[in-house]
Formats: C-alpha cells, sequence, structure tokens
C-alpha cells in the first residue's frame, strides 16, 4: 500500500514540474516576443474654444407694399447695382406661376450645359462615369450631414453629368425636343402671369441674403472699429432691433466679415496681429476657414480680450448665425506618432527600436508633443547627422520586447 501512494505521490509531483515547466516556457515566450507598430504621421492642434460674433456691413432691404415675396437671388447670390432681387405678387398663385417660371429657367441652364462632342472614345465615358460617381457621392454625404442646401446646390451638376453620360453612350442624340417643351410652358406660365405689384432692385453692389435677425444695426463695423471688451459683453446681451413688417432681406455690403472672439488673457499671449489662424466651426458641418487676425482688443481691468479676425472665405451651406461656437487653432504639430513604451535611451540619445527585414536598428528621435499615450517626433529633420540615421515614415518601431541591440537579427 505503501508502496502505492509513493508512486502516485511521485507522479504528481512530476506533473507538476512539467506543468510549471510549460508555464515558465510559455511565459518567456510572451515577454520577449517582440511587437511592432508602423510609425504613422498624425496632426495635433491645440484649440481654445469660445463664442464667435459675426460683424459685417449689412444693409435691410424692404418692399413698400405688402403681398407674396418673390425672391430673384439664391440665398447668398451676388447681385449688381439696380440687379432684381424680388418681385412682391398680390396673390400666392402669382408667386407660384414665377416660381415654375424659375425651375424651367434653371432645366434650360442644365441642357444647356449638357452638350458635348460624341466623337468620344471609351475613356471618356470612364472619366464621365468617375464625375457621376464622385458627385453622387458628395450629394449623399452632404445629406447625410445635414447640409441639404449643399446638397441642393450640386444637384444640376450631378444632372449635368447624367445627361452628358446619356449622349455621349448614345442614349439621346439631343435634349432639343425637350427644350422646346420647356420653352412653350414657359411661355405659357409667362402668358398668364399677373402683373407684379413691386419689383425690388438692390441698392448697391454685394451678397443678398433672405435671413435677417434684428442684429444688422447693432453688429455693424462702426461698432466694431470703437469696439471694447465690455461693448462686445453687452452687444452680446443686447436684444435683437424690431424689423419692420415689409423686410425681405439684406444686402451685404462686402466680401470680408469679421469674427470677434473673447478669450483668457492667457490663451491670447501667443497669438500675432496680422498672421493668418484656422477657425473651426463645430456647428456649421465643421467648416474650416483661414482668418487673419485683425487685432487685440484689451482692457488693463479684465482678463478677457478680444480677438478680431477677418476673412473672406464664405465655405458652402455655411451657417451665418450671429453668435457661434467657433474654435481657434492656437498651435499645430506634425509628426511621427509612437506609443511612449517604444522611447529608449542608448548612449545618451533617446530614439527607438525598428525592425527591418528581420534585423533590428536603433533610429534617433526628436520629440515635438507629448500626449498621455504617445509622442509625436519630428519626420526629417534638418542637420541629422549621418551616424545614426533618424526614424522614418512606416518604420516598424519595437514597442515591446526584450534584449534588444543593433544587429540583432530576429527569426
Amino acid at each position: 500500500m505503501l508502496s502505492k501512494l509513493l508512486e502516485r505521490v511521485s507522479a504528481a509531483l512530476l506533473f507538476a514540474l512539467v506543468v510549471v515547466y510549460i508555464v515558465i516556457q510559455i511565459s518567456s515566450a510572451l515577454t520577449t516576443q517582440i511587437v511592432t507598430e508602423l510609425a504613422g504621421q498624425n496632426t495635433i492642434e491645440e484649440k481654445v474654444e469660445t463664442t464667435g460674433y459675426i460683424f459685417r456691413n449689412e444693409e435691410l432691404i424692404h418692399a413698400t407694399r405688402a403681398g407674396v415675396v418673390h425672391r430673384a437671388v439664391a440665398e447668398g447670390g451676388r447681385v449688381a447695382k439696380q440687379q432684381t432681387v424680388a418681385t412682391i405678387y398680390a396673390s400666392d398663385a402669382a408667386n407660384q406661376v414665377q416660381s415654375e417660371i424659375t425651375k424651367i429657367n434653371e432645366q434650360l441652364a442644365v441642357l444647356e450645359a449638357s452638350v458635348v462632342d460624341t466623337n468620344y472614345a471609351t475613356g471618356t465615358v470612364s472619366k464621365q462615369d468617375a464625375t457621376v460617381y464622385s458627385l453622387l457621392h458628395e450629394v449623399r454625404e452632404n445629406v447625410a450631414l445635414g447640409a441639404y442646401r449643399l446638397a441642393a446646390s450640386n444637384r444640376s451638376a450631378l444632372q449635368i453629368a447624367l445627361n452628358k453620360r446619356l449622349l455621349l453612350v448614345g442614349e439621346e442624340t439631343d435634349f432639343s425636343a425637350r427644350v422646346e417643351e420647356l420653352n412653350a410652358k414657359k411661355t405659357a406660365l409667362t402668358s398668364s402671369l399677373t402683373e407684379a405689384l413691386e419689383t425690388i432692385s438692390a441698392p448697391n453692389a454685394g451678397y443678398y441674403s433672405g435671413e435677417v435677425d434684428g442684429y444688422e444695426s447693432l453688429f455693424t463695423m462702426d461698432a466694431l472699429n470703437a469696439l471694447t471688451v465690455d461693448g462686445l459683453d453687452e452687444l452680446s446681451k443686447s436684444k435683437p432691433a424690431a424689423l419692420e413688417e415689409l423686410t425681405i432681406g439684406k444686402l451685404i455690403r462686402d466680401f470680408t466679415w469679421y469674427l470677434a472672439c473673447p478669450v483668457d488673457r492667457s490663451d491670447a499671449l501667443g497669438l500675432t496681429e496680422g498672421r493668418a489662424y484656422t477657425l473651426t466651426f463645430p456647428y456649421s458641418s465643421d467648416a474650416r476657414i483661414r482668418a487673419t487676425l485683425t487685432k487685440k482688443v484689451t482692457q488693463t481691468d479684465r482678463d478677457t480680450v478680444v480677438l478680431v479676425f477677418s476673412t473672406n472665405s464664405i465655405p458652402t451651406d455655411f451657417n451665418f448665425a450671429r453668435s457661434q461656437t467657433v474654435q481657434i487653432v492656437l498651435r499645430s504639430y506634425t509628426g511621427l506618432q509612437i506609443v511612449k513604451s517604444a522611447l529608449r535611451q542608448v548612449d545618451g540619445v533617446e530614439g527607438v527600436y525598428v525592425l527591418t527585414g528581420g534585423t533590428i536598428t536603433y533610429k534617433q528621435v526628436s520629440r515635438i508633443y507629448e500626449n498621455e499615450g504617445y509622442y509625436l517626433v519630428r519626420q526629417n529633420p534638418e542637420n541629422a547627422p549621418d551616424s545614426l540615421p533618424y526614424l522614418q515614415l512606416y518604420d516598424a518601431v519595437i514597442v515591446r520586447g526584450k534584449d534588444l541591440y543593433t544587429g540583432k537579427v530576429v527569426t
């Protein structure tokens, strides 16, 4: 009995030793395993978020007679002095007729722009297909983002591209029959159109907008030129002026517009007047514009500085709400991104180990930005010594491994 018990105990001990040995081997293999990540390029922006207030030269446009307003210019459309911007009709029926005529004119413009040379090569059709798919993708993307006005503006371009393709592949010979049909319909509608009560022209050249907010007489260029920190506070709390009942829109006199942004004095320190900065607008489809810092408005008794930016950039479908969230890009860093665990010190030089074709090499780096989990390092630094190469884009950086040294071969 005793001998059998000893045999069992010996077998159990042997089994335990085998298990421990296997665990040690697996653990050793895992701890010495080399893990790499490609060095990719990344851009980090340091931003300050604030509320921006828009100042523009704006002139309200009024009608003299009440009625149904038919706008002859698209929102934000450029107009010449004395160009018709709106027509007043006595009834909505007349307005609808005019709207139908406007739609017909748009269709005729599309057909006129759809002419192509049908002496084509196969490659021409392929290029046209690419154009169609690209425009279709833009429309879908804008709809998904809620930028419906921008999606609608691309609709005509998409229709022209589709028409050209029909002509190129021979599914249509021309659109003369359709043009004739539209012109006949337009003539019939025009003859039934009642006389307008009033035609309103632009008093000056500029950009027409049918959207008014009552702040046109408050956020003026005169107010901007005399702006103080306290003054902007007062303006931001002011109520909009009452609009006349017959106000039908406004004329934006200048292409340049201004944005006044209050920020902490510490955030304004590194910004320079006369220099261009990037502004982002989170609630306007993340629009990004370049604007010049025109001036800094300061007060000795305030820790707030008002940054005044000027720009003539108007992204398509941009939201010109009088006050809106804006992010000012203070600094931007572009470099190769590496995780912190990859950084090492060898002979007093900071760098990383890189695996190339099964061989390990040490490459130095120059840090430019640090976050919680990674660094950005310079790409192709100037005056880099030949003796020790710098990290390059798409190098396989070793982020985990043991017993690393230059020349080691990994199998």
